[in-house]
């Protein structure tokens, strides 16, 4: 069994801070890092929110680095919500799963 790797962007909102709360933390998953970058950055500005900081390298980077990225979008001070970027693996190596051997098999 072949295995890859995917994108995985995770929104998460500040209830605390929204009046009217927002909706649960929001998953997708993409083929590569350019489209999740590209699906993100389209959302921020047809919604208003600045950029700053927010760039294909410094995704690119601290992925490498860390082996995600995480931004929070701030308004006035206040942080509304978080985006997570990370990597998930499709078809895990197969493992034992942390099960030991059992001590009565003859």
């Amino acid at each position: 069994m072949r295995t890859s790797k995917i994108i995985q962007v995770e929104v998460n909102f500040r209830h605390d801070l929204v009046v009217i709360k927002g909706s649960p933390s929001t998953f997708n998953y993409f083929s590569n890092l350019t489209l999740a970058f590209e699906s993100v950055k389209e959302s921020l500005l047809i919604n208003g929110w600045e950029l700053d900081g927010f760039n294909y390298t410094a995704i690119y980077r601290t992925m490498k680095e860390r082996g995600n990225y995480v931004k929070a979008f701030k308004s006035k001070g206040a942080a509304f919500f978080k985006v997570t970027i990370s990597t998930k693996t499709l078809n895990p190596k197969l493992s034992t799963l942390e099960i030991m051997r059992n001590p009565y098999l003859e």
